[in-house]
């Protein structure tokens, strides 16, 4: 496929980025390619390191050489007419970063957490979200919020904050938080100017294989949601058509024009969904919805409070049904270290704000909570968010102090909560 050359200037790249408080924010628009280049151009140092931080992901968790583990996800992506917008934005980014990444590659880093189930046998525990509407929140209208758990060395990057403005007929412009190179979120945390705003949690322990014959990897599905969705059952639709299985997810929409909220738990053949106008849902990685959890997981955590799902379901469930829920209530929540099995505050792998890095012996991890996120309907409809990078509590992390620190992971110092 021939693609015309691009010269991208300073003057320009500079009115496309901007930094705040640990966060870049980047505004691309066009066709699918000009998007991805301008994405690629514009990040690609970002993008360099994001290959760091893939080679070492593959090797620490998959026990895979880069090479390798590139040639098995390009095995499982089949390229088609329908999906073509996606493979012109990934081939925009490639050439706009001048090959930091080849396009196998880009296709390998888009498909890392679909590659959990098949090389790691299992879907880690990641994010901790609520969504509220109605009686559940001051004004009565939405209110979201969500922070993501992750490995410290992907976590880091997952920094950017990308404005997307397609020009292709019937799509919506978004917003979403991203890792350099992706063309979905991965962290799972957007709004549409459809009206629709998302994240969501994990669903741990899954006890399947994802099937890449007859579907397609979640990113796929997610990214032709966020701009060509315009109601709650156009999401339930595209995620659950072709659906892969991979990367199963509690995800929490909600549609601000109506005020009406979803909780959507998707696996690879079972699925739930609860909607309502007044109340509220949230998720911290086991399934809500029985059948997938009996059919489709090998998760025990949800009503164990000594574990890491369970701790967080009693905490979420006491906090969030103690007031209505505004903005500053939501960081607090986001930010609380309590853990129910020592029924103590402490940092550590069970808190809503999880510090896994604060753990000792075998639950030791440079991972926890890197970020945290929350808006509400007012924000959502300028297409904003509050963000706060590194972790929900604004703790610093100091690479000296902790054993089996990457080199080219950064430290992460105190930042503040800004508008995004």
């Amino acid at each position: 496929m021939t693609q015309r050359v691009h010269h991208t200037s300073n003057k320009k790249t500079r009115k496309n980025i901007s930094q705040c408080s640990g966060w870049i924010t980047v505004k691309v628009s066009g066709s699918y390619y000009d998007m991805g280049y301008q994405h690629g151009s514009i990040l690609r140092k970002q993008i360099e390191k994001a290959k760091d931080v893939m080679t070492y992901l593959v090797k620490t968790n998959y026990k895979f050489s880069l090479s390798d583990y590139v040639k098995k996800c390009v095995s499982l992506v089949k390229e088609s007419d329908k999906w073509k917008n996606i493979f012109d934005e990934l081939r925009g980014i490639r050439d706009g970063c001048s090959s930091a990444m080849s396009l196998d590659e880009l296709i390998a880093w888009n498909m890392y957490l679909s590659m959990d189930e098949i090389l790691n046998k299992r879907l880690v525990q990641r994010c901790s979200a609520f969504i509220a509407t109605g009686s559940k929140t001051v004004d009565g209208k939405i209110l979201m919020a969500h922070n993501t758990h992750s490995d410290y060395a992907s976590g880091f990057i997952s920094n950017i904050v990308m404005h997307v403005k397609p020009s292709a007929p019937d799509t919506f412009p978004f917003v979403m938080q991203t890792l350099p190179g992706l063309v979905c979120s991965s962290t799972d945390w957007f709004i549409s100017e459809s009206g629709i705003i998302g994240c969501e949690t994990t669903i741990s322990d899954i006890k399947y294989i994802p099937d890449f014959e007859k579907g397609v990897p979640y990113f796929f599905r997610i990214r032709k949601a966020m701009e060509t969705g315009k109601t709650l059952d156009d999401y339930v639709s595209i995620m659950m058509k072709q659906n892969a299985g991979d990367y199963a997810c509690s995800w929490l929409f909600g549609d601000i024009n109506s005020g009406e909220i979803m909780r959507f738990e998707l696996g690879k053949k079972t699925h739930g969904i609860a909607r309502t106008e007044d109340g509220l849902f949230y998720g911290m990685n086991s399934a809500f919805t029985p059948e997938l959890a009996k059919k489709e997981t090998d998760d025990t955590e949800l009503n164990d409070p000594t574990t890491i799902n369970g701790s967080r379901n009693v905490r979420l469930n006491e906090l969030l049904n103690a007031q209505k829920l505004d903005l500053k209530y939501a960081k607090k929540v986001l930010a609380d270290h309590y853990d129910c099995k020592e029924k103590t505050v402490r940092k550590g792998m069970r808190g809503i704000c999880k510090h896994k890095e604060c753990e000792k012996g075998k639950n030791y991890k440079v991972a926890g909570t890197v970020d945290g996120k929350v808006t509400d309907t007012t924000l959502a409809r300028k297409m904003k968010f509050i963000g706060r990078m590194g972790s929900s509590c604004g703790r610093v992390f100091l690479k000296k102090n902790y054993p089996n620190v990457p080199d080219f992971m950064d430290n992460m110092p105190k930042y503040n909560w800004v508008t995004l």
